[in-house]
C-alpha cells in the first residue's frame, strides 16, 4: 500500500526519470509517468507499460504550459482510484528530483500534526488555462 501516489509529469520525447531503477525507490510511493496520446505515439511500449498513465491532453512545445496543467489535473482525478488508499497524492515534472524517503517522512509528520485533509497548490497557472467549446484552451 502506497503512503504517497505520486504523478510524474513527462514531456513527450524526454529521458524518463526512474527508469533504470524500475520504480522511484520508496516502497510506501507508488507512482505513475503521466503521459499523453503524443507520447504514446512516440513510445509505443508505454501504452502497454502499467507505469504509465495516459491522459487526453494536447503536448508539445505549442501546448507546454496548458499541457502541464492539464495532465496534472487528469493526474489528480485518476489518482484518486489508482491511489484509493494512498493517505497522499502528488505530481512533480520529469526534471524534478525529489528524496522520496524524506518527503514520506514529512507527511507522516504533517498528518500527525493536523487530521484535517491537507493541500498544497503551488503558482502553477492554474488561472491561465480556460475550458472552452473543445476542452482546455490556453
Amino acid at each position: 500500500r502506497a503512503y504517497l501516489g505520486l504523478g510524474i509529469i513527462i514531456r513527450p520525447g524526454r529521458p524518463l526519470p526512474f527508469a533504470e531503477h524500475g520504480a522511484t525507490g520508496a516502497a510506501s510511493v507508488g507512482w505513475r509517468y503521466v503521459v499523453t496520446p503524443d507520447d504514446v505515439a512516440l513510445n509505443k511500449s508505454h501504452a502497454l507499460d502499467a507505469r504509465f498513465m495516459t491522459v487526453p491532453c494536447m503536448d508539445g512545445s505549442r501546448f507546454m504550459q496548458i499541457a502541464c496543467w492539464c495532465k496534472s489535473v487528469w493526474f489528480f482525478r485518476k489518482g484518486l482510484n489508482i491511489f484509493r488508499n494512498a493517505r497522499f497524492l502528488g505530481r512533480i515534472e520529469d526534471d524534478v528530483v525529489i528524496h522520496e524517503e524524506r518527503l514520506v517522512f514529512e507527511l507522516q509528520w504533517a498528518a500527525t500534526v493536523s487530521s484535517d485533509g491537507l493541500a498544497w497548490a503551488s503558482k502553477f497557472l492554474w488561472g491561465a488555462a480556460r475550458f472552452g467549446p473543445k476542452g482546455f484552451e490556453s
